[in-house]
């Protein structure tokens, strides 16, 4: 990796660590590996930063300085992988690729309109009973109760 700078906020994996120290120091990495770190012309450097994460030091005086170590951004970017690679990757799973330029209004799966089917529903039950009406079946007289012949 490449040396990182101590004040620079953000440290990649693979980048060193450096930080002043004139005794040694430790280091916990992570996943929970601890390092002694012996200082050279009084600056301690660990190389190790193979995983992210956060990495304490304690350094000779009692004081503890927290790292963070974040997974390159340039690794995580999926313009610098090309179609077929995404499509190997991403096998089975439905995806689209946008440009800073595109709309995602463009993409997005819109459910289908139900009221189509509703219409057709109302219109085939309005038939049916228009079709028993003019059946002729036999109609009910409202003051007796009676039917009608």
């Amino acid at each position: 990796g490449t040396a990182a700078d101590p004040l620079k906020p953000l440290f990649v994996v693979g980048d060193t660590l450096r930080f002043p120290s004139e005794r040694m120091a430790s280091l916990t990495t992570p996943s929970g590996n601890r390092f002694s770190l012996l200082p050279e012309a009084d600056v301690v450097s660990f190389f190790g930063t193979d995983e992210p994460g956060f990495y304490q030091v304690r350094l000779p005086h009692g004081q503890e300085e927290y790292y963070a170590v974040n997974v390159d951004p340039v690794e995580s970017d999926p313009a610098l992988m090309d179609s077929l690679a995404l499509n190997r990757l991403l096998s089975g799973t439905p995806w689209v690729m946008l440009s800073a330029r595109d709309h995602l209004s463009g993409v997005i799966l819109r459910p289908k309109p139900l009221w189509p089917y509703f219409f057709c529903a109302a219109l085939l039950f309005a038939l049916l009973e228009s079709l028993l009406c003019a059946s002729g079946l036999p109609k009910q007289n409202q003051e007796t109760g009676h039917q009608d012949g």
